[in-house]
């Protein structure tokens, strides 16, 4: 860029010419190395070699017990026939490949990841505490707390009276 400002090039057409005549032959005679052997390096890839594994985009994530992992804000699915043994709570790694396709690696083996829709938020219960479903059970209502004297808050129940209480 500074060359060509002190060659005064201000069109398109002069920085096009200046590149073909003054920059590239200058670049290529200071950068350009003749290989050792003329013949091509290039190998076939093996039989062991993915191109969509070796070229996707991959992040560790840590499984939920509900078989799920997030990522870029999504939740991922394991699908109910390819849960094993193990998984929940395991380091796995997540693959995104150029065809759009996501998958899970756990212990060297792929299996297929599925988007899962975001669960519904729950509704608490008036206190904040427990979900709703829970506070409408009929057994989840409060209960009074017991009488001073109910066998459950009394020393004497089933063991020998409490002599620091006597007087």
């Amino acid at each position: 860029m500074k060359e060509m400002r002190l060659a005064g090039i201000d069109t398109l057409e002069a920085a096009n010419h200046f590149l073909e005549t003054r920059f590239l032959p200058e670049w290529e005679r200071r950068f350009i190395v003749a290989p050792r052997h003329p013949r091509d390096a290039h190998r076939r890839l093996g039989r062991e070699h993915c191109l969509e594994k070796i070229l996707s985009v991959r992040v560790a994530r840590k499984v939920a017990q509900d078989h799920t992992v997030s990522w870029d804000g999504n939740r991922w699915g394991v699908p109910r026939e390819e849960v094993c043994a193990g998984l929940p709570g395991a380091q796995v790694e997540i693959e995104r490949r150029l065809d759009g396709s996501h998958w899970l690696r756990f212990r060297g083996r792929y299996l297929r990841l599925r988007h899962c829709p975001e669960a519904a938020p729950r509704a608490a219960s008036p206190s904040g505490l427990r979900p709703a479903v829970l506070a409408a059970h009929p057994l989840s209502r409060t209960y009074k707390s017991a009488p001073p004297n109910h066998p459950w808050r009394t020393f004497q129940y089933g063991r020998k009276p409490d002599i620091s209480t006597l007087r």
